[in-house]
C-alpha cells in the first residue's frame, strides 16, 4: 500500500517537474533584447496552469525558480541564481508562480472566449508585475522597454496557449 502511494506522488509529480524544465527550454529559445529579452517562458507558465491546474502548475514554476536559484542555468541566456532572480528580470520571473496559479484556476472554471480572455489577462498581470519591478531597478522606461514591446506576443502565446487547453480538453 505504501509502496502505491509513493508511485502515485512520483507519478503526480512528474508532470510538475516536466514542465520546470519546459519553461527552462523555453528560456532558453531567446532573441536576446535589454534589459528584457524575448522568450517563449511565458507559453511555458501559461502551459503549466492550464495542463496542471492551479495547485501543481504554481508548483512547477515554483520548482523552476528553485533549479535557477540553486545555481542550475535555467533562466533566459542560461543564467542563474540570485543576480537574476534580483535583477531586472526578477518581477517576471516571480510572477510566473502567480500567473501559472490563476491561469489553472480559470481554466477548472472557464472555457472559450472567457478561458481566452482570463489567460490573456494573466500574461498582462505577468507584463504588469515585471514592469513594476524594471521600473524600481531601472527608474525609468521601464514601460516603453518592459511593457509595450512584449505585448504582441502576449497576444500570441495567450492565443497558443488557449488552442493547447482546447487540444488538451477534447483529448
Amino acid at each position: 500500500m505504501i509502496l502505491a502511494q509513493t508511485r502515485l506522488r512520483a507519478l503526480d509529480l512528474a508532470p510538475v517537474l516536466g514542465l520546470a524544465v519546459a519553461t527552462a527550454l523555453a528560456a532558453q529559445l531567446t532573441i536576446p533584447a535589454l534589459p528584457v529579452p524575448f522568450t517563449l517562458q511565458t507559453a511555458a507558465v501559461l502551459a503549466s496552469g492550464l495542463l496542471l491546474g492551479p495547485r501543481r502548475g504554481a508548483l512547477a514554476q515554483a520548482t523552476y525558480l528553485a533549479m535557477g536559484a540553486a545555481g542550475l542555468p535555467v533562466f533566459a541566456s542560461l543564467n542563474f541564481g540570485l543576480p537574476t532572480l534580483l535583477g531586472p528580470t526578477a518581477g517576471y520571473l516571480w510572477s510566473f508562480v502567480a500567473v501559472a496559479a490563476l491561469t489553472g484556476w480559470a481554466a477548472e472554471r472557464w472555457q472559450g472566449w472567457r478561458l481566452a480572455l482570463a489567460i490573456f489577462a494573466a500574461n498582462l498581470i505577468l507584463l504588469t508585475l515585471g514592469t513594476a519591478w524594471l521600473s524600481v531597478v531601472l527608474h525609468h522606461a521601464a514601460w516603453t522597454q518592459g511593457f509595450l514591446p512584449f505585448v504582441p506576443g502576449a497576444v500570441a502565446q495567450s492565443l497558443a496557449a488557449w488552442l493547447v487547453a482546447r487540444a488538451a480538453r477534447r483529448a
